[in-house]
């Protein structure tokens, strides 16, 4: 009876040693995880906090909350950028800087939003090599609003030689800013918190790599946080998912889109079709893709296909834009081309409005966007100078227009080629 007893009670000893190792802090199993996260935000601004974990884990945190059953590993925290309207140009924003949360028992995190540096902007890439210049200037839009042809940067970053033709510039739901540094072949990440810095040689959070990457152009965001990246000289266009860009630098594309010469400027419509702009003289034109052709690499076949007409093709197009009303606005060398909503799956269509704001006959116009009030900005180098330019709704008519506001400043020493709001305009036809 004495050695049954003993029996027993060591069977019992074992099971409650498993127990415990199994939910206690230390245990690994599925049950045993959690992360309490606390969410800090002024009055009248909404938090969102996208969670990615291991094993696909996705989940979107409005308010102060514990996940449980977490498996345990790396946790990533992205905050996303909460707007606060009123801008005439473009919005303020409420953001974080992004987390890693390494959640192994009971763990907590906590994310407080405040006003984002980077917000009420108008962030413009320069294009140079071996400048010592800024290469990337941040503009309060406060002071767009007014003419001075001598306008200079509020914020410049950029003397960082991971930074080296920053050819497209886009930011994340959650207010990051991401740069394509064609040069380097490599993307660079400034955080919501690091565009108020002062240093213009400050290092970016991140720099992302990747062997895919053959002269990086066009970035474009999807509603899913991945993001697209068009490859100049390799001629496809890449993607990385919302989990492999906040857990790795060296960077694997899970999607190749192929079947381009020169694929420059990226945008998304409200239906989801990505429109890549292929800006080899070989080509010409503009393609759209359907979210069925995007989901999986390939060739795919264009769903839209744009060309223009004999007088009025986009040579060498660039960049894309949509403006409030959906049409797609495309910038060329030496134009600046409008495409009305309801032709663009036309492949036929001609654009409607064909912008010749040229002061001389060797303009480039690297980049557009529009602003709160529909206004239509482009970066322009005539060979000689570097502008910043302004056409209101009513000088986007077509033919030659004076822009209603141009800055040449003291900043723009080189060509412009990238240009975003932060934030970009709620009114605008975008995922």
């Amino acid at each position: 009876m004495s050695k049954i007893l003993a029996l027993v009670a060591l069977i019992l000893v074992l099971v409650l040693s498993a127990c415990t190792t199994n939910n206690g802090n230390g245990g690994n199993n599925g049950g045993s995880n959690s992360l309490k996260i606390t969410l800090t935000a002024p009055s009248g601004v909404s938090p969102s906090v996208i969670v990615l974990g291991p094993s696909n884990f996705k989940q979107t945190v409005t308010a102060s909350t514990t996940l449980s059953s977490l498996t345990a590993g790396n946790y990533y925290l992205l905050p996303q950028s909460a707007r606060k309207s009123g801008g005439t140009i473009a919005d303020t924003a409420y953001s974080a800087d992004p987390q890693t949360v390494a959640v192994l028992g009971s763990t907590q995190a906590s994310v407080i939003y405040t006003q984002a540096p980077g917000s009420g902007k108008l962030w413009v890439g320069i294009s140079f090599i071996n400048s010592g210049d800024p290469l990337i200037l941040g503009y309060d839009t406060a002071r767009l609003g007014s003419s001075n042809p001598a306008l200079g940067a509020t914020t410049k970053l950029g003397q960082d030689p991971s930074v080296d033709d920053p050819q497209g510039l886009a930011f994340d739901a959650g207010g990051n800013l991401w740069v394509a540094s064609r040069r380097q072949n490599q993307l660079v990440e400034y955080t919501v918190s690091q565009l108020s810095s002062s240093d213009p040689g400050l290092k970016p959070a991140r720099v992302l790599t990747s062997a895919d990457f053959d002269g990086p152009w066009g970035l474009a965001f999807d509603s899913d946080g991945g993001l697209w990246v068009s490859n100049y000289i390799s001629a496809k266009v890449v993607h990385f998912s919302a989990y492999a860009l906040a857990s790795s630098t060296t960077l694997t594309p899970d999607r190749t889109l192929q079947g381009f010469f020169n694929p420059a400027g990226l945008a998304f419509d409200p239906s989801g079709n990505l429109w890549v702009a292929d800006g080899s003289t070989s080509a010409n034109k503009v393609f759209g893709f359907g979210p069925a052709k995007i989901a999986s690499s390939g060739s795919p076949t264009p769903d839209f296909t744009l060309t223009g007409g004999t007088s009025t093709t986009p040579i060498a197009p660039n960049a894309l834009a949509f403006d409030p009303s959906g049409n797609l606005w495309v910038s060329t060398n030496n134009y600046l081309f409008r495409y009305p909503k309801g032709r663009l799956s036309n492949p036929a269509a001609l654009p409607d409005v064909q912008l010749n704001p040229s002061t001389t006959n060797t303009n480039v116009f690297g980049s557009i966007a529009f602003d709160n009030g529909g206004n239509l900005w482009a970066t322009d180098f005539d060979g000689t100078k570097s502008y910043l330019m302004m056409f209101a709704p009513a000088s986007q008519k077509g033919g030659a227009v004076t822009p209603d506001r141009s800055f040449s400043g003291p900043d723009l020493n080189h060509p412009p080629y990238g240009l975003a709001f932060d934030m970009a305009p709620a009114n605008l036809p975008l995922r």
